[in-house]
């Protein structure tokens, strides 16, 4: 039924080609739009009065037979008789009483230099800049102040990505939050928009780390013998320095190396390691204690896999 009223609307002898257009959208190929010269706004006075639905309240200004266009609302749509009922209406009355604002709208990323992203978060706490387009991990360490209302661009992932998200207004005692989450057209926003209170009452787990992910274990005790080593030595201050800069002829990620080899058992990073890395464990990530030195020192492996210590075939610019 639908697709034949589409084909008799859009027919070139249907009377509304004067009104739905057709154009060529580069995304979706031929379209049709609403032409705005066609429409007109008549405002609202005693001879034009909308429609209120006596069910679910809804106004309308246009209806077919009083049936409500709300999806299966059994209400009809009746007249209404007094202009009050609509200037009493909180909306109606915020609409006609505040004064409009512009908007300053600033982008607040990771990729911004510090200097210049303080600047931009005084200017948002002044009131120079109202709106702030961020990432979702924005709220990290920053502080801007009063966030009276925060928009959501998609429905987070859990309950946890929606309280870090959403909470970030409304932190101020003397202000009010709103949060407004717009749901996309997918499974899991579409889950969520369903059953809202999922999200906003959902539970949050604790945080917790695996014992049994190896790749977990097996950076912990990597992690254990680059300390050591440079709590022994203090050979290098940074990245650069660790591959780069060379030390007594040779650089320091080769001197690492033979540091370990010379060392095959280290009783300070045993001890660190044992909480976590039980002998079941150590075995399947091939980082025995004993054996550190041979899995942090082993020959690069084949494309396709990971090693502990690798250098890097290019070498880096400075």
């Amino acid at each position: 039924m639908l697709n034949k009223i589409w084909k008799m609307l859009t027919r070139r002898d249907s009377g509304w080609d004067k009104v739905l257009v057709p154009v060529n959208d580069h995304r979706h190929g031929p379209a049709f739009r609403l032409d705005p010269n066609r429409f007109s706004f008549i405002p609202e006075d005693d001879g034009h009065l909308p429609g209120r639905c006596s069910t679910c309240r809804q106004l309308w200004w246009r209806s077919v037979a009083g049936v409500c266009p709300t999806f299966q609302c059994p209400g009809t749509v009746q007249p209404v008789e007094e202009r009050d009922e609509l200037t009493s209406n909180h909306y109606a009355r915020l609409y006609t009483s505040l004064e409009p604002i512009g908007l300053s709208v600033q982008e607040h990323t990771a990729q911004w230099v510090s200097s210049e992203a303080s600047a931009i978060q005084d200017k948002f706490v002044r009131g120079r800049i109202n709106v702030l387009s961020c990432s979702t991990t924005f709220e990290l360490g920053v502080d801007v102040g009063e966030v009276q209302a925060v928009l959501l661009l998609n429905v987070p992932p859990s309950p946890a990505n929606y309280v870090q998200r959403a909470g970030r207004a409304g932190r101020r005692t003397d202000s009010a939050a709103l949060v407004i989450c717009f749901a996309q057209r997918r499974s899991h926003d579409l889950h969520y928009f369903d059953a809202p209170t999922r999200m906003v009452d959902g539970v949050i787990p604790p945080p917790r780390v695996p014992m049994s992910n190896v790749p977990i274990i097996r950076r912990h005790v990597h992690s254990v013998a680059f300390a050591a080593y440079q709590r022994e030595t203090s050979a290098f201050k940074d990245v650069e320095a660790f591959f780069v800069e060379a030390s007594a002829g040779d650089t320091h990620d080769r001197l690492f190396v033979s540091w370990l080899r010379a060392r095959p058992v280290l009783p300070h990073c045993a001890e660190s390691c044992r909480p976590i890395c039980t002998s079941h464990l150590t075995s399947r990530a091939g980082t025995g204690l004993r054996r550190s030195s041979n899995a942090q020192t082993s020959s690069p492996p084949s494309a396709g896999s990971t090693a502990p210590v690798k250098r890097s075939a290019r070498t880096p610019r400075t």
